[in-house]
């Protein structure tokens, strides 16, 4: 039972992470966590896909641009490029 509750909770908190970067709002706003600088999945795969330059604008959007709308949204369409949204 516990193996099963350790990977239920992973399923889930995985799926949790799309929902940042999806299209429909489900209850969670589109981009929160990057807002509030939270390190998903998603994005550790796409810095791990990245070029220097590109790391260097995630890393600068999530810790000093993550309220800037502009910013935050293309760092959603970089992620959705690189394969961070097709990850599962």
């Amino acid at each position: 039972m516990y193996k099963l509750g350790e990977l239920i909770g992973m399923a889930f908190q995985i799926k949790d992470d799309l929902f940042d970067y999806g299209k429909k709002k489900i209850g969670k706003p589109i981009g929160i966590d990057i807002k509030e600088k939270k390190m998903t999945l998603p994005l550790i795969h796409v810095l791990n896909q990245s070029s220097k330059s590109e790391k260097r604008f995630i890393i600068n959007t999530i810790k000093n641009s993550n309220k800037n709308k502009i910013k935050v949204n293309k760092l959603i369409h970089l992620v959705k490029e690189k394969g961070g949204y097709r990850i599962c």
